[in-house]
């Protein structure tokens, strides 16, 4: 189970486990990989989310055995042992809809979590991995204000930014459409969505 200040493993399914990344080298490189030039984030931001919220810095490693997938994929594969994956990057605030300020700050107290990349190597995409870290990420939130009441807040909302090909993603992962973004981040449109930390 996650503790309250370090990168404890967090047991998954068979094949995979959790934990907070502590590599954020690891993490560019795989940002590098998964997005466009004009999309990904740099090593600096990478670094700034990571140094003001790494508990919301969630990677899914392999563990060198075949992978059971989520509940609502079929496709099994083995990923490579003790090797970031994927991962979840995401800061917090109290604003209801993502902005360009949401996304550049994180407030500590804040119970809305704004995440800002969900990331998966390419050679292990379409493999279950990104639904596994988007059905995981609402459980750990709400384990850090279970276990750690003093030092989280009970986070309420889950909030991102996606473009129109990865509706289906989102939406089977318990998200809803809240519609167009005012946020403008290269050249294609994004859409909000939105969901409650506690539903599974």
């Amino acid at each position: 189970m996650t503790n309250g200040g370090d990168s404890t493993p967090i047991p998954g399914s068979n094949g995979y486990y959790f934990k907070w990344v502590d590599n954020v080298q690891a993490a560019y490189a795989l940002e590098m990989q998964g997005y466009p030039a004009s999309e990904g984030a740099s090593l600096a931001t990478l670094t700034y989310r990571h140094d003001v919220a790494p508990h919301l810095f969630l990677g899914l490693y392999g563990t060198g055995q075949p992978m059971d997938g989520p509940r609502n994929h079929s496709t099994t594969c083995v990923l490579p042992k003790d090797t970031l994956v994927g991962y979840i990057s995401a800061t917090a605030g109290q604003q209801e809809r993502l902005t360009h300020d949401t996304m550049a700050t994180h407030q500590p107290q804040g119970t809305r979590v704004y995440i800002h990349s969900v990331c998966v190597n390419p050679r292990y995409q379409r493999k279950g991995v990104a639904s596994c870290l988007l059905q995981e990420f609402p459980r750990h939130l709400c384990r850090l204000a279970n276990h750690f009441p003093d030092q989280y807040p009970r986070y309420d909302s889950i909030l991102l930014i996606a473009h129109e090909y990865l509706f289906p993603l989102y939406l089977k992962n318990g998200f809803r459409l809240l519609g167009p973004s005012s946020v403008v981040h290269g050249p294609e449109e994004w859409y909000e969505f939105i969901r409650k930390v506690g539903e599974y």
